[in-house]
């Protein structure tokens, strides 16, 4: 008994010390994470750096590029906005100028790739086997355009007020006037067209398709008409404000900034 209990002991002792030292070892593996990670920082910062300078400043696309970093800079004031008002009270103006500065990058971007192809049918911008095509870029001009109007409109309204008929025409028809002066690429011939996406990754393009298709529809009947019928009838308490503030940030990621990741 006494040999066996020794032995016992022997053992149990030896499976101490070698937990005791898996726990070192995994103690020290943490702290030597920890410490790369931290090591990490400043190369991680010169990574993210590096990228940002290569993709606004080079020479290439230059304005398209300057153009976009300006709107993505006010977009970031316009959120951080919503958690900082000062930010607002200091720049009474952001939210007009966010989505004017993003009609301007339709059009400069339009002007930027006119040497992309010019197919109506064919968008180009849910596909992994092409580039967009010239009509869904200039075609974006008007969906910008709307969204600067509707925030002209909302924050200077006596500038239309002054001209009764530009509002109306604003306000009423421009699907059947100003959309007509502007080319007209359709979400279900890239659904049904499949020589745009691989058999691999078909499925998640025509679910993004699909999302797009709700977005722009809930964006032309409700951020858009529907939100400049409210502004014309002045039926926008002061409370609801923040809401159209936040139409404006979320037509603005899908007007411009997509469109600018995407170029």
């Amino acid at each position: 008994m006494g040999t066996n209990g020794i032995i016992a002991e022997t053992s149990t002792d030896k499976k101490t010390d070698d937990m005791v030292e898996v726990k070192a070892v995994q103690e020290d593996k943490e702290k030597a994470s920890i410490v790369a990670a931290i090591m990490g920082i400043p190369r991680a910062y010169c990574t993210v750096l590096r990228g940002t300078v290569h993709l606004f400043c080079q020479r290439r696309f230059r304005i398209h590029r300057l153009t976009g970093m300006l709107y993505l800079v006010q977009f970031v004031l316009a959120v951080l906005g919503e958690f900082f008002p000062v930010i607002l009270e200091r720049l009474p103006h952001l939210h007009v100028l966010m989505p004017i500065t993003g009609c301007a990058q339709a059009v400069i971007a339009t002007l930027t790739f006119s040497f992309l192809g010019k197919n109506a049918n064919v968008q180009g911008y849910f596909t992994d086997k092409r580039t967009m095509s010239y009509d869904f870029v200039f075609e974006n001009v008007f969906f910008s355009g709307c969204l600067a109007f509707q925030a002209l409109y909302f924050y200077q309204t006596w500038i239309f007020r002054a001209c009764p008929m530009l509002e109306a025409l604003c306000v009423f028809f421009p699907y059947f006037t100003i959309r007509q002066l502007f080319p007209r690429t359709r979400l279900r011939d890239s659904i049904s067209n499949d020589t745009e996406k691989s058999v691999a990754n078909r499925r998640f393009m025509n679910l993004q398709t699909w999302t797009s298709k709700v977005f722009m529809c809930f964006g032309k009947h409700v951020s858009g008409f529907l939100c400049n019928y409210l502004i014309f009838l002045d039926l926008i308490p002061e409370h609801h404000h923040r809401t159209l503030r936040y139409q404006f940030i979320l037509g603005g990621w899908g007007t411009t900034i997509a469109m600018f990741l995407h170029t």
